[in-house]
C-alpha cells in the first residue's frame, strides 16, 4: 500500500465549482447549455464544456444528442477513458449508422483491455462500412488477445491489402507470434519497426518473444532501440528484469535508476533497487532505498527482512534486531518468522547468566527469606533479568508461573515446605547461561494481624445490618511485624499509620454485596481473612436494582436571559416523577454556561461516577434551543444550524461515553436535539420487549434517545407521558423500549457510532410499597 503524492486543485477544477454553483439559474435553458458547451469544447476547456453539455443531456431532448459526442470527447481529452467509453456507446445507441463512432468506440475499449467489447463494436463498424481499414485492425488484434488467431491472421492479411502501416503488421506478428510462427512473428516486428520507429508495441513484444524463446541478448538489443526511442519506463524495466536473469546487477541497478528519474513515484523500485545494491555490497545505497521505501509501506514484512539483512552486514546489531523484530511482528510466512527469529537469537547472543531476585516473601538480607512459624505453604513470587530471552527457571525443582516484560520474567510459586530449610532457584537463558541461588528459610514470629472494626456495628451473630445503600468502613489492624497489605472486598486500601496501628477506611456498596470481607497480611506472610454477612433491611431490599448503583442526571438549559415557564415546569415535573423510581442519586444541572456543560460532562461526571461505583448512568439533557446567550448551548433555533451543533455534541457525548468506561450501562436521553441518522447507528432491538421477565443481563450496553422539538410551548414529552403511565399502571420498571412501537419522525433510537457496544437502555425501576 502506498501512499499517494497530493496535487494542488488546478486553476480548470475551481472554476468547474464556480461553474456549478451557476448551473441550477439556467437548468430550464437547456439550448443554451448546448451552445455554450460545444463553444467550450472548441476552445478546448474541456473541463467546462463537460459541465454544460451534462445539462443539455439532462434535458432529454433528442435534438441535444450532439452533447454526447462533444461530451465523450472532452473526456478523452482529459484522459478520462472510461467516461468517455459510456457516452461513446451512448452515441452509437442514438448514431446507429455512423462508422466512426462505433470505430471510436471499439478502439477506447481496445485500449482499456475490454477485446470482446471492442471486437463487437470493430464488427458493428464493418456492417456500416465494410473497408474500415482501423475496424479490421482492432477485430484481428481483439481477435489474438482473445485466442483466435487464426481468424486475427486471416483478418490482419484483408486488411494489409487494403494498406500497409506499422499497426496492421504489429497484428500480423502478434497473431503470428500466438501461432508459435516465431520466424514470421520476428519478420513482421522488424517491418513494423521499420515502417514506424516511433510505433512502440512491436519493440515490446518482440523483445518478449526473444526472451520466451532464449535469445537474450537479441531482447537487450530490442529493449535498448526501445530506450533510444522512447525514454520510457516499461522499456527500461524490461531490460532490467533481462540483466536480472544474467547476473548484471550493475545494469539493472542502473536501469532502475532510470526508471525512478523517470517516475519517482514508482515507490515498489526503490525495493528492488536495494535488492540489487546488496548484491554487489553497495550497503548503504541499498539501506538509503529501504529505509524510503519503508517510509511509504511500513508493515511490508520482507522489506524489514531486507533491512535487517542489510544492518547485519553494517554490523549494526541493535537496529537490525528492531528490523527482523518487525518482521515478525507483521509477517504471516512461516519461512519470514523462522528465518527473523534465528537472526534475532543470532545477534543477541551473550555470555552473562541470569540475575535473580526474591520480591515476596522477603528476608533480612539477600539470601535469605522470612517466614512464620506456623506457615507450611508459602508463595514465593520474584524476577529473573537478563540480556536474553529467558529459557528455563524452576523452583525446588518445580516450574513456576511466568509472565514477560520485556527481559524481565516475573514468576510465581506457591511451595509446600514440610522440613525444607532452602529455597532452591535455576534460571537459564536461550543461550544456555545458568544461574542457581539457595535461600535459607528463617522462621519468625506466628501470629497474624489484629483486626479492630469501628465501623459498622456487628450484630450478636457478627453480621451487618444494612440500611442504607452505603457502608462506611473503618477500623485499624495491629501486628508486632507491621503490615503489608489491607483489602476490603477484593479493594486494596492504602492505611494511615499512627502509633503503630494500621488505619483503614472505605466505602462498600451495601445493595449489590452479600458479605463484607477484610482481609490483611503481616511482612511474615502470616494472614488473616474476617467475613461479615450483610443483612438488608425491608426497605433496602425493595429498592434495590438488578443493574446496580442507579444515577440519574438531568441537564437543564433554564437560564437563557429570561427564565422560560415552560422549561422549570417540566424540570419539576420530571423530577417529581423520578422520585417514584429506585435511584440512588439524582443530580440537577442548570443555569450553566456551555463551558461548565461540557467541564461537568468530560471531567467531573465521570469523576463522580468512578468515585462512587456507579454501574447505570441515564443522563437526560432538556433544552428550549437558543443561541442568543450566554447559556446557549445544545442546539440552535435555526434549522440550517441544526446538524453542524448535533455534531459537535454528538462528538462531545462520544467522548464523555469513554470517559464512563466503569459504568456498565449508558443512557443519554436528549430532548431538543434531533442527532441525524448518519451519526447514529440505529437500534433494531434493546433486549428489553418486558423488563419483568428479564432474569441476565448483557455486559454492556449504550444507548442514545433523541427528541426533535420544534415549538417548546406547545410541546408534550413523550418521555415523561411515558413515565407517569408506568407509576399510575403501577408495573415493575419504566425503559426507552416503551418508545419502539412510537413511530414519529421526531423520535431518534439508537446507539452512537463507533463505540462499538450494543444497545441496552438502562431501566428504571420502581420503589416498592
Amino acid at each position: 500500500m502506498y501512499k499517494k503524492h497530493i496535487y494542488y486543485i488546478k486553476p480548470a477544477i475551481v472554476l468547474l465549482f464556480v461553474m456549478v454553483l451557476q448551473l441550477s439559474a439556467i437548468a430550464q435553458r437547456p439550448g443554451k447549455a448546448f451552445r455554450t458547451g460545444k463553444q467550450a469544447f472548441e476552445y478546448k476547456e474541456y473541463i467546462r464544456a463537460i459541465g454544460w453539455l451534462t445539462i443539455a443531456i439532462d434535458a432529454q431532448k433528442s435534438k441535444f444528442n450532439d452533447a454526447y459526442l462533444y461530451r465523450a470527447k472532452s473526456y478523452e481529452a482529459l484522459n478520462r477513458q472510461q467516461e468517455a467509453i459510456k457516452d461513446y456507446i451512448a452515441a452509437t445507441m442514438l448514431f446507429p449508422n455512423r462508422a466512426d463512432i462505433f470505430q471510436k468506440t471499439a478502439r477506447l475499449l481496445y485500449n482499456q483491455g475490454n477485446y470482446n467489447e471492442a471486437l463487437q463494436y470493430a464488427t458493428s463498424t464493418l456492417d456500416i462500412d465494410t473497408a474500415s481499414f482501423e475496424a479490421m485492425k482492432i477485430q484481428s488484434l481483439a481477435l489474438t488477445h482473445m485466442g483466435n488467431a487464426e481468424s486475427a491472421l486471416l483478418i490482419s492479411d484483408q486488411a494489409a491489402q487494403l494498406k500497409q502501416d506499422a499497426e496492421v503488421l504489429y497484428a500480423k506478428a502478434l497473431a503470428s507470434d500466438s501461432l508459435g510462427l516465431i520466424d514470421y512473428a520476428i519478420a513482421y516486428y522488424n517491418e513494423a519497426i521499420s515502417i514506424n520507429k516511433s510505433y512502440k508495441p512491436p519493440y515490446h513484444d518482440m523483445g518478449r518473444l526473444l526472451v520466451r524463446n532464449g535469445y537474450l541478448d537479441k531482447a537487450i538489443d530490442i529493449f535498448t532501440q526501445a530506450t533510444k526511442e522512447f525514454n520510457d519506463p516499461t522499456s527500461y524495466k524490461l531490460r532490467s528484469l533481462i540483466y536480472g536473469v544474467q547476473g548484471n546487477t550493475l545494469a539493472q541497478i542502473s536501469d532502475l535508476t532510470k526508471i525512478l528519474t523517470l517516475e519517482p513515484t514508482r515507490i515498489n523500485l526503490y525495493f528492488d533497487r536495494a535488492e540489487q545494491y546488496k548484491k554487489v555490497n553497495l550497503l548503504q545505497n541499498a539501506l538509503s532505498d529501504i529505509n524510503y521505501y519503508l517510509e511509504w509501506d511500513l508493515y511490508l514484512p520482507s522489506a524489514w527482512l531486507l533491512k535487517g539483512q542489510i544492518l547485519e552486514e553494517l554490523y549494526m546489531i541493535s537496529k537490525a534486531i528492531e528490523a527482523f523484530e518487525n518482521v515478525i511482528k507483521y509477517s504471516t510466512s512461516e519461512e519470514q518468522t523462522d528465518y527473523a527469529e534465528k537472526a534475532i537469537f543470532r545477534l543477541k547472543k551473550e555470555k552473562f547468566p541470569p540475575k535473580i531476585t526474591i520480591i515476596s516473601p522477603p528476608g533480612p538480607d539477600a539470601t535469605s527469606i522470612s517466614l512464620g512459624k506456623n506457615q507450611n505453604r508459602v508463595t514465593i513470587k520474584g524476577t529473573i533479568q537478563d540480556a536474553s530471552k529467558i529459557g528455563s527457571v524452576l523452583v525446588n525443582g518445580l516450574k513456576p508461573d511466568t509472565s514477560y516484560n520485556g527481559n524481565l520474567v516475573n514468576f510465581s510459586i506457591q511451595l509446600t515446605l514440610d522440613t525444607s530449610q532452602f529455597i532452591h532457584i535455576v534460571a537459564s537463558d536461550v543461550y544456555r547461561n545458568t544461574v542457581s541461588k539457595s535461600y535459607k528459610i528463617l522462621r519468625v514470629e506466628k501470629d497474624p494481624p489484629l483486626l479492630y472494626l469501628q465501623e459498622p456495628r456487628l450484630t450478636e451473630d457478627s453480621a451487618v445490618d444494612v440500611s442504607t445503600s452505603q457502608l462506611n468502613i473503618k477500623g485499624f489492624f495491629y501486628d508486632f511485624s507491621g503490615i503489608k497489605w489491607i483489602r476490603i472486598n477484593g479493594k486494596n486500601i492504602q492505611p494511615q499509620v499512627r502509633e503503630g496501628k494500621f488505619y483503614f477506611s472505605d466505602k462498600l456498596d451495601g445493595v449489590n454485596n452479600d458479605s463484607l470481607i477484610i482481609e490483611a497480611s503481616d511482612y511474615f506472610s502470616n494472614e488473616i481473612s474476617y467475613k461479615y454477612k450483610l443483612k438488608y433491611t425491608d426497605t433496602l431490599k425493595n429498592e434495590s436494582s438488578p443493574l446496580g448503583k442507579t444515577w440519574y442526571v438531568l441537564i437543564v438549559s433554564d437560564s437563557i436571559g429570561t427564565v422560560l415557564p415552560e422549561i422549570r415546569a417540566y424540570k419539576n415535573d420530571l423530577l417529581s416523577a423520578i422520585n417514584h423510581y429506585n435511584i440512588d442519586s439524582v443530580v440537577v444541572l442548570n443555569s450553566l454556561s456551555k463551558e461548565s456543560v461540557e467541564r461537568s460532562l468530560l471531567f467531573d461526571l465521570p469523576t463522580a461516577f468512578r468515585d462512587n461505583r456507579v454501574e447505570t448512568m441515564i443522563l437526560h439533557i432538556v433544552s428550549p434551543g437558543y443561541t442568543n446567550g450566554a447559556f446557549s448551548y445544545w442546539v440552535t433555533t435555526s434549522s440550517l444550524k441544526d446538524k453542524a451543533y448535533s455534531l459537535l455534541n454528538t462528538s462531545i457525548l462520544r467522548t464523555f461515553f469513554n470517559a464512563c468506561k466503569s459504568i456498565t450501562y449508558k443512557t443519554v436521553i436528549s430532548e431538543s436535539v434531533h442527532i441525524p441518522t448518519n451519526i447514529l447507528s440505529p437500534v433494531e432491538n434493546c433486549e428489553c420487549e418486558d423488563c419483568a421477565g428479564i432474569h441476565s443481563y448483557p455486559d454492556k450496553g449504550q444507548y442514545l434517545f433523541s427528541i426533535k422539538i420544534d415549538n417548546w410551548h406547545t410541546y408534550e414529552s413523550p418521555y415523561l407521558s411515558s413515565m407517569k403511565e408506568v407509576i399510575e399502571s403501577n408495573d415493575r420498571c419504566f425503559s426507552l423500549a416503551k418508545f419502539f412501537n412510537i413511530k414519529s419522525n421526531n423520535i431518534s433510537i439508537g446507539t452512537l457510532k463507533g463505540n462499538n457496544e450494543r444497545a441496552f437502555p438502562a431501566i428504571m425501576y420502581l420503589k416498592g410499597e
